[in-house]
């Protein structure tokens, strides 16, 4: 089948490339139609790219390769529940979760039944563990690796203002250098539920801290009725000691990356209640239904999509800056790097062959303002250029004392700086210059809620999903991720041997570290 360098539209977006590399950005932005153009709102967010060197025509290339490319068709694919994940066999269906009532969406009826029992098995175990008639829960301990845990923790951050009175403290354990006793060794067993979450149930750094949680809490009476399992693989749960009541369905078609749609997200669900989870789920279905039924032309996420293929394949960016300012949103860009880089950072197409254009970049930032006081010097001075994007609110009722008027004064500041510069310096100051030229995208939450933010995490999975389809490209896999797994599984099973010849079968440069390591350890 053909790839997207196979249609003369390529070599047509290659062509205009350098037409619109002559246009400076500060002079594209005083063209006032340009907001016409170049804004975009849905009911919860505002997109604003008009600071991108970008024209109608650059667009419209785009927008006619996306038609050859079969998007409509692989879009269609994937709301159908067809095996979009090739490598492995699988549907990719975490929207289901929180769209399976919208009839609009082609999606199988056994497909809309699991939804349905996966989010009514959670409300039953919260309603069990939070009823009025149990002591109150003061923690949660949750462990997990991956996407099992970056969405929980950027959850849990941004519904802050959501928690209900008295919310649980929940205290999240992934990398095996946390220091697990300090966290929780103090803390009451019978006020406690401990939340074990994998969905093969076979990840080794979550097996570990199930382990070591159990010796902490070895003499709790019971302590077993407060552990949760959330795996697609309850048998395995079942024989590390979970009791089958106690382990919630995890379906097979929700992808790691994507499962802050699912019982993953159970911690941050205690903390606010199912029915701020619920406005959450709600305003992720309203962009699955732009989506999946707006034209190409007016499609958002397939918009930003074709915007990140015409910077990294046109003007050869091979970075982008995500600055979210807003403090309930600055887990947001490790949230994104994940959920971007492991899906589309790959150079093999299904096509079977290997890609002859550029991929995934990488993404890579810090919050607002920090972000201003660490690299934003590169970016606006750098002899690189790498694209900004800011994520900031229109509205918030809760960010007291103006703080909000403060980031977004100066989220609007850098991003007009970068596109437009300065020339405050002379020629005795040139270091006061500032070029400008540089590519700023906006991004507004109109307003501070959970629909919003629920809106904002699901238009980043579909423009992830709409360049891995234009791309061709399985964004569903993550076979990259398990080499290194592999050789460490390896190494720490000969680690425990009592001679060192399993080093010899290395290279040189590895068997220096093992035996460096050795010597030291044994």
């Amino acid at each position: 089948m053909p790839v997207i360098t196979d249609f003369p539209e390529w070599e047509e977006l290659k062509k205009h490339v350098p037409v619109v590399s002559k246009n400076n950005i500060n002079k594209l932005i005083q063209d006032p139609d340009r907001i016409n153009k170049f804004v975009f709102k849905t009911e919860r967010l505002l997109f604003d790219i008009t600071k991108n060197k970008i024209d109608s025509t650059a667009l419209d290339i785009l927008f006619r390769l996306a038609e050859k490319t079969g998007f409509n068709q692989k879009k269609q694919d994937f709301f159908s529940g067809k095996p979009v994940n090739t490598t492995e066999n699988r549907p990719a269906l975490h929207h289901a979760l929180r769209s399976y009532e919208n009839k609009t969406l082609p999606y199988p009826e056994n497909i809309r039944a699991e939804a349905r029992q996966s989010l009514a098995s959670i409300e039953t175990i919260y309603n069990r563990f939070c009823s009025t008639d149990n002591k109150k829960i003061t923690d949660v301990i949750f462990a997990g690796i991956g996407g099992s845990i970056t969405g929980p923790k950027f959850l849990s951050n941004a519904l802050k203002p959501f928690f209900k009175e008295n919310a649980p403290a929940v205290h999240f354990l992934s990398s095996p250098v946390t220091d697990v006793k300090s966290i929780i060794e103090n803390l009451d067993p019978k006020t406690t539920i401990v939340i074990i979450a994998s969905k093969s149930f076979s990840s080794v750094e979550t097996i570990k801290w199930w382990s070591v949680i159990q010796n902490i809490f070895v003499n709790a009476p019971d302590f077993q009725k407060h552990c949760l399992a959330i795996t697609a693989a309850p048998q395995k749960a079942i024989d590390a000691g979970f009791p089958e009541e106690n382990i919630v369905h995890f379906p097979t078609w929700t992808g790691g990356r994507y499962s802050i749609w699912s019982a993953i997200s159970l911690p941050v669900i205690f903390q606010t209640g199912p029915e701020v989870f619920h406005k959450f789920l709600n305003g992720a279905a309203e962009m699955d239904h732009h989506f999946f039924t707006t034209e190409t032309s007016k499609n958002i996420p397939l918009i930003f999509a074709l915007l990140d293929i015409w910077h990294s394949n046109g003007f050869e960016y091979s970075t982008r800056a995500l600055l979210p300012y807003h403090p309930g949103l600055s887990l947001l860009t490790e949230y994104v790097q994940q959920l971007e880089m492991e899906s589309n950072g790959k150079s093999f197409v299904i096509e079977n062959g290997i890609a002859n254009y550029k991929t995934s970049g990488i993404v890579w930032g810090l919050p607002g303002t920090d972000c201003q006081h660490s690299f934003m010097q590169l970016l606006h001075q750098g002899t690189g250029i790498h694209p900004a994007e800011f994520v900031g609110i229109l509205k918030d009722s809760f960010n007291s004392d103006h703080f909000n008027e403060m980031l977004v004064a100066n989220m609007i500041a850098q991003s007009t700086g970068l596109a437009c510069g300065s020339e405050t310096g002379d020629a005795d100051e040139p270091y006061r210059r500032f070029p400008g030229d540089r590519p700023a995208t906006v991004i507004f939450l109109k307003e501070y809620t959970p629909e919003a933010i629920g809106s904002l995490l699901a238009f980043y999975e579909h423009r992830t999903f709409a360049e891995g389809a234009m791309l061709s490209i399985n964004s569903f896999d993550q076979w990259g991720v398990e080499l290194g797994k592999q050789l460490a599984v390896n190494i720490l099973d000969n680690l425990n041997t009592s001679n060192n010849d399993w080093i010899k079968s290395y290279d040189k440069s590895t068997q220096n570290l093992l035996q460096e390591f050795t010597r030291k350890n044994r």
